[in-house]
């Protein structure tokens, strides 16, 4: 009986030395990941208030019209860099020469047109109908001129 004693104490002393780290050792990872969880949900919060006050905001300069009267001014640096020089200039009228070579002068394109492929050009990820707003033309003429230059374009490149 002694030598089982002998035997079965330190077994029983090593099982339960282990056993009370190993939850001590729980504890303190749970109160770490609650302490990490905490942290987490404070930067969400402040995340989310933040994303809040964006979208207010947003939507207050877009109520006012900000929004739309940038726009309108971008449209017109635009308009007065491009289209309106080409609008004062009286058209070029073809030489002799042309004519007697038989080259067909190429037409100017109208100021709608220029003014629809100068709005294009500067922000490609605008829709026909926001151009249109801008421009203060119809939907389906955008559409139209926008169609006709990448036409135009595309049997330039196949020739």
């Amino acid at each position: 009986m002694e030598v089982l004693l002998r035997v079965v104490l330190p077994v029983f002393s090593a099982l339960g030395s282990a056993l009370l780290s190993f939850w001590v050792t729980r504890a303190r990872m749970e109160a770490a990941f609650a302490k990490e969880r905490e942290a987490m949900a404070d930067r969400r919060i402040a995340l989310l208030e933040q994303y809040i006050k964006d979208r207010e905001e947003a939507g207050k300069r877009y109520r006012s019209g900000e929004v739309a009267r940038d726009f309108r001014l971008e449209v017109r640096m635009i308009h007065e860099k491009t289209i309106a020089p080409s609008i004062d200039a009286p058209p070029a009228l073809p030489s002799r020469e042309q004519y007697s070579a038989g080259t067909k002068p190429r037409r100017a394109l109208p100021s709608k047109t220029e003014g629809v492929l100068a709005l294009a050009h500067e922000d490609p990820n605008l829709k026909p109908a926001e151009i249109a707003r801008a421009l203060g033309l119809k939907p389906g003429t955008v559409r139209v001129a926008l169609h006709r230059h990448r036409k135009t374009r595309v049997k330039a490149q196949r020739t």
